[in-house]
C-alpha cells in the first residue's frame, strides 16, 4: 500500500534537495573559478610527471633558435613548477629561419614566426594578429 505524504512534508523533501543541488553546483563554481588558467585540477595532475625545471627546459628546447614565448609554461617556470604535459610548446622563431623550420616538421611545437626590423628596438611577431613587442622587455609574468 503506497502512503502519501502530506503537502508540507513534501514541500520541506523539495526544498532540502533544491538546497542540497544549489551547495553542489556553487562548490563546483568556487572550484572552477579558483583554479587559473595555469593550474590544472588534480584529475589532470594524476597524468603529468613532475620534473627538474633544468631537465624539462631541455625536454621541450627545440633543435634550433627559438624565443620561448608559452604564457602558460612561462607562469609555471616564474612558480618553479615543471610539469612534463602532452600539450604543444609555443615558441618565436625568426622568420628567416621560415623555409628550414616548418611548422609541419615539428608538430610538437606551437611555432609562431617573428621579424627584426631594422632600426627598431621590437620585434614583430607574425601571428593571426602581428603584435610589437620591444626587444629588451620586462615583463611581469
Amino acid at each position: 500500500m503506497l502512503r502519501v505524504l502530506p503537502h508540507n512534508l513534501k514541500m520541506r523533501v523539495v526544498r532540502m534537495f533544491a538546497v542540497f543541488a544549489a551547495i553542489i553546483f556553487v562548490s563546483a563554481v568556487i572550484i572552477f573559478k579558483t583554479h587559473g588558467e595555469e593550474d590544472e585540477l588534480y584529475v589532470v595532475l594524476l597524468s603529468q610527471e613532475e620534473v627538474n625545471c633544468t631537465s624539462f627546459l631541455d625536454m621541450i628546447s627545440p633543435p634550433f633558435p627559438a624565443l620561448l614565448i608559452d604564457h602558460r609554461i612561462l607562469r609555471l617556470l616564474k612558480r618553479n613548477i615543471c610539469r612534463a604535459s602532452k600539450a604543444k610548446v609555443r615558441i618565436a622563431v625568426d622568420v628567416r629561419y621560415s623555409a628550414i623550420i616548418r611548422k609541419a616538421k615539428y608538430p610538437m611545437y606551437d611555432i609562431v614566426y617573428y621579424e627584426r626590423p631594422a632600426d627598431t628596438d621590437y620585434l614583430r611577431f607574425l601571428d593571426d594578429v602581428t603584435r610589437i613587442i620591444p626587444r629588451q622587455v620586462h615583463l611581469e609574468i
